[in-house]
């Protein structure tokens, strides 16, 4: 009797101990995309791995990620869209097997995972310019995966292997751009690139406060030169008024002792003259200063206003920015990897000027997706793409019937 009652109460306790401990036997969520960029550091390699649940999972969701051995976990956590200070950190197991290490961690607030890998062994570079390959295997099936890898600044690259782009990143930074569809576990996929070093620029793009600031200065000089010429005109017109006035009256005295009767012993009656400069108003050069100030800063705030783009917009399906005036002739829409945050709209907005648009929709109801508006002469599509690619929430290119016109 007492043992069965001792296994009764074993199996309650080990019951028990299941229901407070379901995480430990959680099967992960598969991702909907994976990503996984390489920034070669001249000595070591960071490798970043972002991974995307499908629309619609549940939070909390447990997940992992399988990344080569060799590589030490700098950070883990969820990724919310915005400003990457507010991302939390989340704590991640890792084990080995194999020829890979599994980081597993539970996503509690966003859809969006990310692993930051430091290693030597990701992508080597040398000083004089490098060639290698980033490979990857998942071991589950991925629907899409993205392999990316930043040159080095002034590396030209020479050769890539087919199916891959290069896409232009920030601060001059070149990619090599690679995107797989439909992988198989187990299926190894590579991009592989050669590039040469070059010079490094050290000269940053002038941005549009810079070239609005020469501008006001040019404009305050201006009027500065005009105040003073309407100053030097106002006096010479003044002194010239009075030259001509005494000129008068001197010919108008002669000519009154020449004709007067000497016998008339009356007194001339004396006529009250005054030059045009005392009849007008007087014009303060102080005024004249305080008006041409207050007209040029109302100029330059102008200008300033036409130079900097309107913020990003709510709308009922989205988020809109207007960069310029103008109507756009051409559209290209892009894929997001998920429904876009307002600070993941502002990105890509931040993005995207670099290819002059005239408008932006990006879009949270139905397929989420970014609708960039420009004119052919401005830009094209693949520099849209190149812009937006820098921000690693774009997907493929959404063709549109032909003769479609840019919405409004």
């Amino acid at each position: 009797m007492k043992i069965r009652r001792l296994s009764v109460m074993l199996v309650l306790v080990a019951l028990a101990s299941l229901a407070f401990a379901p995480s430990a036997f959680a099967v992960p969520v598969d991702w909907e995309s994976v990503d996984v960029t390489v920034h070669d550091e001249g000595s070591s390699s960071v490798m970043l791995v972002t991974g995307t649940l499908p629309e619609g999972t549940a939070l909390p969701a447990e997940v992992e990620f399988a990344v080569p051995t060799g590589g030490k976990l700098q950070w883990s956590g969820e990724i919310l869209g915005g400003d990457p200070a507010a991302d939390p950190a989340v704590t991640a197991q890792v084990k080995t097997v194999g020829s890979n290490d599994i980081y597993t961690f539970t996503l509690a607030k966003a859809s969006i995972g990310q692993l930051e890998i430091v290693g030597p062994t990701f992508f080597q570079a040398g000083a004089a310019g490098s060639n290698g390959t980033l490979a990857w295997t998942p071991l589950k099936d991925t629907k899409r995966l993205r392999l990316s890898v930043r040159v080095p600044k002034g590396g030209q690259i020479t050769t890539m292997s087919p199916g891959a782009q290069t896409l232009q990143g920030p601060d001059g930074l070149a990619y090599v751009d690679r995107v797989f569809e439909n992988v198989k576990a187990n299926e190894e996929v590579a991009v592989s690139l050669n590039y040469a070093a070059g010079p490094v620029s050290t000269s940053a793009p002038a941005s549009s406060g810079d070239a609005t600031l020469p501008l006001i200065i040019v404009l305050l000089v201006a009027a500065a030169g005009t105040v003073l010429l309407i100053v030097a005109i106002n006096g010479k017109m003044k002194n010239r008024a009075a030259t001509e006035h005494d000129d008068d009256y001197e010919d108008e005295g002669a000519f009154a002792q020449d004709t007067a009767p000497t016998r008339n012993t009356t007194p001339a009656r004396k006529t009250s003259k005054q030059t045009p400069a005392e009849v007008a108003p007087k014009r303060s050069n102080a005024a004249l200063i305080i008006t041409a100030v207050v007209i040029i800063v109302a100029v330059a705030g102008g200008i300033m206003a036409s130079q900097t783009s309107s913020s990003a917009t709510k709308t009922a399906d989205g988020f809109v920015q207007e960069f310029a005036q103008g109507d756009p002739c051409s559209s290209a829409t892009f894929a997001l990897l998920s429904k876009p945050t307002e600070g993941d709209a502002e990105k890509l907005f931040e993005a995207v000027k670099a290819a002059s648009p005239l408008r932006a929709v990006a879009y949270t109801e139905g397929a989420p997706r970014i609708q960039v508006e420009f004119c052919d002469s401005t830009t094209t599509p693949e520099k849209v793409q190149q812009a937006l690619a820098s921000t690693g929430l774009i997907g493929a290119q959404i063709q549109q019937p032909p003769g479609a016109a840019p919405a409004q």
